[in-house]
């Protein structure tokens, strides 16, 4: 990341897309589930392949030092996994409070990090908002031929995710830094998939050039990953270019005025109804 040109670094942030350059729960998901998928290839019995992630998924959280977004999803995944180890089904939410319990039981001056605030929100905010979200925005596609329907679902879940995002995250954005990216629901549909092969692909590499007799081919790996990331160094460019595209609020009532209202949406959307939305609007 140290790597990272201050110009790139700008772009990303004015398109939205700062939390891919960060170490984050993104990354983690990323990660497992690779670990989950190569068990799978391989015909490991479920329960070995579960104890194996669990240790990668440690092992990941020690080398980033634990921070408190890579907990967070580190906590939530090591639940299911438990979970599913013991035949339980574990609940999204009381995992999300038990990871926020153990990282405030260890560290309860992390209270006052920020990126512990922006990471659970965000998570809050697709638990709760997305679904639901979701739900309108795809109704009128249900009667589509499967063919048609499946990627359009994906798209329409991808903004989906974006929107419950941002909406509770717009209050803290505001009040912590005082901007703000709008086409971060846009620039995330074309850049957090490729940043997850990237991910992966960077990873395999990596190890597969440990290997002497599979060097060439983690090289190769390592240039698919290199492609990708100019992929999404020309996407936060393309995007941070939009007029308008980063708001930055200078009055402060004026930022008060959209994080009251973003909190009151958000409010909404998870209590009510859509009537009571389009009445609150």
């Amino acid at each position: 990341r140290s790597m990272v040109a201050n110009e790139v670094t700008e772009t990303f942030r004015a398109a939205g897309l700062s939390h891919l350059l960060a170490v984050s729960g993104l990354h983690m998901s990323v990660i497992a589930g690779g670990m989950m998928l190569l068990m799978r290839l391989l015909r490991i019995r479920r329960s070995v392949g579960n104890v194996v992630s669990a240790i990668v998924i440690v092992l990941f959280m020690w080398m980033v030092e634990f921070t408190p977004s890579v907990t967070r999803a580190g906590v939530m995944y090591l639940t299911v996994i438990i979970g599913q180890l013991f035949r339980y089904r574990s609940d999204s939410l009381n995992s999300l409070g038990l990871a926020l319990t153990i990282i405030l039981y260890v560290s309860p001056s992390a209270i006052y990090d920020i990126g512990l605030w922006l990471s659970f929100t965000a998570v809050v905010g697709i638990l709760c908002i997305t679904p639901r979200i979701l739900r309108v925005l795809i109704a009128p596609f249900e009667g589509l031929p499967r063919v048609c329907y499946i990627p359009i679902r994906w798209i329409v879940n991808s903004i989906s995710i974006s929107i419950g995002c941002t909406l509770p995250l717009t209050p803290l954005l505001l009040l912590a830094f005082g901007e703000m990216s709008i086409v971060s629901p846009i620039a995330n549909l074309f850049a957090v998939l490729p940043a997850g092969w990237m991910t992966i692909l960077g990873c395999a590499g990596a190890l597969l050039t440990l290997v002497p007799v599979l060097g060439f081919v983690g090289n190769g790996l390592i240039l698919l990953a290199g492609l990708l990331a100019k992929w999404l160094i020309l996407v936060s460019e393309l995007s941070s270019r939009i007029p308008g595209a980063l708001l930055r609020p200078t009055d402060i009532w004026m930022i008060v005025l959209i994080a009251g209202g973003g909190i009151l949406i958000s409010f909404a959307i998870v209590c009510c109804s859509w009537r009571h939305v389009c009445c609150l609007l």
